[in-house]
């Protein structure tokens, strides 16, 4: 028999049965690898509701839930694990053609299963140390040696997710759509979770010394007051000085800013871009905190103070009357002078609003405010407060941006330097802001309403054009409004002056990395627009008149925005929220 004839010869009975034999084994280990997979993910979902039931034990302080969460999680998810690391599932895994996905989900299981069993026991453990009882067992004072005790299983939960973070970020491959989601959410949890346990790492390294573990601190308190706008969030009214030591917190003295004396040009040197946008106006303290960098502010009201008293402070920590509300919320109500009554509700408004309509007189709001600043702290020092709706309510205002902090410490500054609490202008290429400062000297930006829209263009070559709208309005009720918040008359640029309740918004568009102002329209009409650069942003500024009632819209358009980044709106913290909206396509990268 030739070999060609060999050949073409019909497969022999045996190994027909034997193709077939393997065929069904095949479809066997993948029907079996389906349904664990199936298995796998119902488990994997009821670790993931017992999670988020674990997370509200913790924050509310409730040991006895969170470890039974905890139990029931590690059993999910340990289940999960042992569905899709069988014999048979890596047996399914060498096949060519179901790609990366058994891999896949197999890291999942064990990414998870490891997070249960390891980090989230670290974070239980915490949660019975660092109560916020033990950690204030009196309303003036800290018990240092609780963080001391909870930093080891902080740390280690920190780095535990950060293994874990770095594991699924090299999952890759073909996925199918389910698998892909899956993916990406477990990425999605963990980048939040890393964000949550890094924070609390660094909170217990900064902590201690900064509340004086080392030697005794003080700290300058700015209360910035937002009906009058500035770019960390508004004018310096009221300011106070902490001291503390060994943690016990004490305030020293209180008073208005009419008791600070400013200086002819700026204290420090913060560089030529900043001095080409702001000159030497942040030589006063009104004025510090026209950048929205807050530790250029912290910097130069520091300078201030040791020019005018002659000391040098460790910091400052600056708060608004909203973050003042959310205090006395977690208090109680503030009792003034005159019967007046301040709920968590009332105080914000009072001080930004309705002093002004009380007090016609300065001295007499200044010693109002400062009264009340008294008290709120006196309420915050004292032993009665629920330590935990404090926390609560600090977390509100430091999420939110209305508490801001600056050490002078250069390692402790290092750690500030990337959290919330710290107010940087962002450096991130794709982020944006728009700044309003008052330019009226006056309190009604309580009333100005601002909406941003940022457009994107078609992602063609390395960048982009883009549009930014800012839209302005001007609700002030000029017939109500007591002459000490609507402050001097404003003149226009023809010199005739404006209707009273009239306002000056300063704004500063601070640009995306790179970005070219290609054309500037005020309501349709070309607007002259300064030019700067501020921490690796392009600064377009420009004033603008708005009467009563009145809404008006500054269109920019930009070209050269890079896009790779995502794109970001980061908000300035002010009386009202500002409403903030991105559209157009997202780039690769």
């Amino acid at each position: 028999m030739s070999l060609g004839t060999a050949l073409l010869r019909r497969p022999s009975r045996p190994v027909l049965l034997a193709l077939l034999a393997l065929l069904v084994l095949v479809l066997a280990c993948g029907a079996w690898v389906a349904l664990r997979a199936v298995m796998a993910r119902s488990h994997l979902e009821t670790a993931k509701a017992q999670t988020a039931t674990l997370e509200d034990a913790l924050r509310d302080d409730d040991a006895a839930s969170a470890a039974r969460a905890l139990t029931r999680v590690q059993r999910e998810t340990a289940q999960a694990r042992g569905l899709t690391h069988d014999p048979v599932w890596t047996l399914v895994g060498l096949v060519p053609v179901l790609g990366d996905t058994p891999d896949a989900v197999s890291t999942v299981a064990a990414t998870v299963d490891d997070l249960a069993q390891t980090a989230f026991p670290s974070l239980v453990r915490v949660s019975r140390t660092l109560t916020p009882q033990r950690l204030r067992p009196r309303g003036d004072a800290f018990d240092l040696a609780v963080l001391a005790a909870a930093g080891p299983d902080v740390d280690r939960a920190a780095r535990q997710v950060a293994t874990a973070r770095t594991t699924m970020d090299g999952v890759g491959g073909f996925l199918p759509g389910p698998v892909d989601g899956a993916v990406d959410d477990t990425r999605a949890q963990l980048r939040r979770l890393s964000s949550i346990t890094s924070a609390a790492a660094r909170a217990i390294r900064l902590l201690p010394p900064m509340l004086g573990s080392a030697g005794p601190r003080a700290y300058l308190v700015a209360v910035q007051n937002p009906a009058e706008a500035r770019g960390t969030g508004g004018l310096l009214g009221g300011y106070g000085v902490v001291e503390v030591q060994d943690g016990r917190v004490r305030l020293r003295e209180s008073a208005p800013n009419t008791q600070l004396v400013g200086a002819a040009e700026l204290p420090v040197d913060l560089g030529r871009d900043f001095h080409e946008l702001y000159g030497d106006n942040p030589a006063l303290w009104s004025n510090a905190n026209m950048s929205p960098n807050f530790s250029y502010a912290a910097r130069i009201w520091l300078a201030l103070w040791q020019r005018q008293f002659g000391e040098r402070l460790d910091g400052v920590i600056a708060s608004d009357p909203i973050a003042l509300g959310y205090l006395v919320g977690a208090t109680r109500p503030v009792e003034l002078a005159d019967g007046t009554s301040l709920t968590a509700q009332t105080t914000a408004n009072f001080v930004m609003r309705d002093v002004y309509a009380k007090h016609q007189l300065n001295p007499a709001r200044d010693r109002t405010t400062t009264l009340l600043g008294r008290q709120i702290i006196a309420n915050v020092l004292d032993s009665d407060v629920d330590p935990a709706a404090l926390l609560r309510a600090v977390r509100r205002a430091a999420g939110e941006g209305r508490v801001l902090v600056y050490s002078t410490h250069a390692a402790e500054q290092r750690q500030l330097a990337s959290t919330r609490v710290a107010g940087a202008l962002p450096r991130t290429p794709g982020s944006l802001a728009v700044v309003v400062n008052n330019g009226g000297a006056n309190k009604l930006d309580i009333y100005l309403q601002r909406d941003v829209r940022y457009t994107l263009g078609p992602c063609t070559g390395d960048s982009r054009p883009a549009r930014l709208e800012v839209r302005l309005t001007n609700r002030t009720p000029s017939s109500t409004l007591p002459d000490p918040a609507t402050g001097l008359p404003i003149r226009g640029s023809d010199g005739v002056v404006l209707p009273r309740g009239s306002n000056r918004p300063l704004v500063y568009v601070y640009a995306p990395n790179g970005a070219r102002l290609q054309d500037a329209r005020l309501d349709g009409q070309p607007q002259q627009m300064r030019l700067g650069a501020e921490r690796g942003h392009p600064v377009f500024a420009t004033s603008i008149d708005l009467r009563p009632v009145q809404s008006t819209t500054l269109v920019l358009r930009l070209s050269g925005v890079q896009r790779g980044p995502v794109a970001r709106i980061d908000e300035q913290p002010a009386a009202s929220d500002q409403r903030s909206v991105i559209a157009g396509p997202e780039c690769a990268r």
